[in-house]
C-alpha cells in the first residue's frame, strides 16, 4: 500500500489537500480517500501487458484509462460501453496470439480509442498481429488520431494482421476510424475481417489499405468517403507471386478500387456493376491456366490518363469476359513482346480465351487487343467493340494477331 497526495475539489472550498491511500489491485492502481470528499476523476494507467482476463469498466468519468507505451494483449480484453480510452504519444494495443479485445458499446454508449493530443498520428492504433478470435470485435467504436510511425506493423488506426509477424481477424460494425495520418484500416495477407457494416471510415490519408488476395472483404454499406485519397487501396504482387486459388468479388463501393502491382489469379475474378478501378503506374491483371474473369460495366482506367501508363491484362490461361467495359490507358508492359496490347493473349502455357463485347478500348500504347494463334477470342472482337486512340505511342491495331 503507498501513500498520494491528490488535489481534491470540495464545495464550498474551491481546493483542499487531503491524504488519499493508494493500493494495487492486479495491474491497476485504485485510490480511497477519506469520507465526506468527493474527487477528480482520476485516470487510471495502463502500462503492463493484459495476462489474465480483464475489463475496462465505464467509470462514467469522461477519460476512463491513458494506455502508455505497447501493451499487448495476452488473454480476453472486455470493454464496457461508453469507456473512453486515451492513448500517450505512440502508444497502442497489440492484440497477440491467445488474448482478444471485445470492445462492444451501443448507439448511445459508444466507446472511445483516441489519442491524448487530437493530432493525427499522435498514437499508434490497435493490432490484431496473430489473434485470431472471433470474439474480436469492434461494435459501436471510435478510434482516432492512431497512425504513428511503426518500423515493425503497418501503421492505421486499425492493423488486422501483418504479413511478417501473423494474421488476424476482426469483426466490426456501425464503426467510426477517423483522422489517421495514415490509413484507416489495414488488412494482411492470411487474416480475416468478418464482417464489416454500417462503418464510417473517414479523415485518414487511405480508407483502406488491403493485400489482393483479402480484398473480397469490404461490403457496401460502408462510408469510405472523406479521405485524402478517396480509393480502397489494393496491394498486388510487385516482384511476382504465386497465381491465388481464392475466389475474388469485388462489391461496389462509395469510392473506387485502386490496384498496386499486379493481381495475379488462377481462380475466379469478378467486379460488381458500376465499380471504377483506378491503376496504379505498371499495375496488371493477370490470368494463368483455371482463371475465370467476368466484368461487366465497369471501368478500369489509369491513374493518370497517359497510353500504356498501366500493363493492362495479362492472359497466359483462363478465361476472361469483358461487356460493356472501359478499358483505358493500357498496353505497356515491360516484359511482353513487341506487340503491346491493352489485353494480351499468349497460349504458349495454356489456352487462353477471351469474349469482349460492348467495350471501350482507348489510349492504348499500341494494339487495342493482341493475340498469338494459340489463343481464342470472339471473332466479332473488332467490331463489336469500340477502339478510341489506338497506337498512341507505337503503331497499332483495334485487334492484332501474331
Amino acid at each position: 500500500m503507498s501513500i498520494k497526495i491528490y488535489k481534491m475539489n470540495i464545495k464550498p472550498v474551491l481546493f483542499k489537500v487531503i491524504l488519499c491511500v493508494s493500493f494495487p489491485i492486479g495491474t491497476f492502481l485504485f485510490t480511497s480517500c477519506g469520507p465526506g470528499t468527493t474527487i477528480d476523476p482520476v485516470d487510471i494507467e495502463v502500462t503492463d501487458d493484459i495476462t489474465s482476463a480483464t475489463t475496462f469498466t465505464n467509470r462514467n468519468s469522461g477519460v476512463d484509462y491513458i494506455v502508455k507505451g505497447e501493451v499487448s494483449i495476452k488473454n480476453m480484453l472486455t470493454i464496457e460501453p461508453g469507456t473512453e480510452i486515451q492513448f500517450d504519444n505512440c502508444a497502442s494495443l497489440l492484440i497477440e496470439d491467445g488474448g482478444g479485445l471485445n470492445a462492444t458499446g451501443t448507439a448511445s454508449k459508444p466507446i472511445i480509442f483516441t489519442g491524448k493530443e487530437k493530432t493525427k498520428g499522435f498514437w499508434k492504433g490497435i493490432y490484431y498481429i496473430g489473434s485470431n478470435t472471433v470474439n474480436n470485435k469492434l461494435v459501436y467504436c471510435t478510434v482516432e488520431y492512431g497512425g504513428c510511425d511503426d518500423y515493425l506493423y503497418h501503421e492505421a488506426n486499425v492493423v488486422v494482421g501483418s504479413n511478417d509477424y501473423g494474421a488476424g481477424r476482426l469483426t466490426m460494425s456501425n464503426t467510426t476510424i477517423r483522422n489517421g495520418l495514415k490509413d484507416g484500416l489495414y488488412i494482411s495477407k492470411g487474416s480475416y475481417l468478418d464482417d464489416i457494416s454500417n462503418c464510417v471510415i473517414t479523415g485518414n490519408d487511405y480508407p483502406v489499405r488491403m493485400e489482393v488476395e483479402r480484398s473480397a472483404f469490404l461490403k457496401a454499406n460502408t462510408d469510405y468517403s472523406g479521405n485524402d485519397n478517396d480509393f480502397v487501396w489494393v496491394q498486388g504482387w510487385c516482384f511476382g507471386g504465386t497465381p491465388m486459388s481464392v475466389n475474388l468479388h469485388w462489391n461496389k463501393l462509395n469510392v473506387p478500387y485502386t490496384l498496386k502491382c499486379e493481381l495475379i489469379s488462377a481462380a475466379e475474378f469478378s467486379v460488381e456493376n458500376g465499380t471504377t478501378v483506378v491503376m496504379q503506374e505498371e499495375a496488371q491483371i493477370h490470368g494463368e491456366t483455371g482463371a475465370d474473369f467476368d466484368f461487366t460495366g465497369i471501368t478500369f482506367e489509369g491513374k493518370e490518363h497517359t497510353p500504356g501508363y498501366w500493363l493492362g491484362f495479362y492472359m497466359e490461361g483462363g478465361s476472361i469476359e469483358l461487356n460493356n467495359c472501359m478499358i483505358a490507358d493500357a498496353g505497356h508492359a515491360g516484359f511482353w513482346n513487341d506487340n503491346f496490347g491493352s489485353i494480351y493473349l499468349l497460349g504458349s502455357f495454356g489456352t487462353p480465351s477471351l469474349s469482349a463485347t460492348g467495350c471501350t478500348i482507348k489510349n492504348s500504347y499500341q494494339h487495342g487487343i493482341a493475340t498469338d494463334k494459340l489463343s481464342f477470342i470472339n471473332a466479332d472482337a473488332g467490331t463489336v467493340n469500340t477502339f478510341q486512340n489506338i497506337g498512341m505511342v507505337q503503331t497499332g491495331q483495334n485487334v492484332f494477331e501474331f
